[in-house]
């Protein structure tokens, strides 16, 4: 029973894990590996048994934990990610801390506290965080055709 309930949660929450996994680390097999990785480990915890609200937040917090540890191991040699458009490249070039924050900020439509949780700091440095990777965005996309867009972030 335990195994089936496990089942069911990854193939609720798959998808949303993969996706922030591959906007952290741009590359879809790696993505793929770390969300696997994220659902194993999180099953074999008996976190796959939390409230819904409470599981959410701890798979983020695995898949944020495992892209840091993929991206700092792959660093050497993934210097340069590829992008197709410039506010994707503005946000690729963004610090791990501060690109994690972005996407769980706009495409995992997450709040500060949340994010604080994932994370595991203080919403004051989420907020911190938030505010620099904006500034950033802006100032690296303020001549590009992107500069737009980063308003829709």
């Amino acid at each position: 029973m335990a195994l089936s309930y496990c089942v069911q949660q990854i193939l609720q929450h798959r998808q949303r894990v993969f996706q922030y996994l591959y906007r952290l680390v741009q590359k879809e097999e790696a993505a793929d590996q770390l969300a696997m990785e994220v659902f194993r480990r999180t099953c074999r915890s008996g976190l796959a048994a939390a409230a819904p609200a409470r599981l959410e937040l701890a798979l983020l917090r695995c898949a944020t934990n495992l892209a840091f540890q993929w991206m700092r191991q792959n660093a050497e040699t993934d210097t340069q990610r590829p992008s197709p458009a410039g506010v994707r490249r503005a946000v690729a070039a963004l610090p791990a801390k501060e690109r994690a924050a972005v996407l769980m900020h706009k495409y995992e439509r997450l709040t500060c506290s949340e994010i604080a949780t994932v994370m595991a700091c203080r919403e004051s440095a989420v907020k911190v965080l938030l505010v620099r990777a904006y500034e950033e965005l802006r100032a690296e996309l303020v001549n590009s055709d992107a500069a737009v867009c980063v308003m829709q972030l």
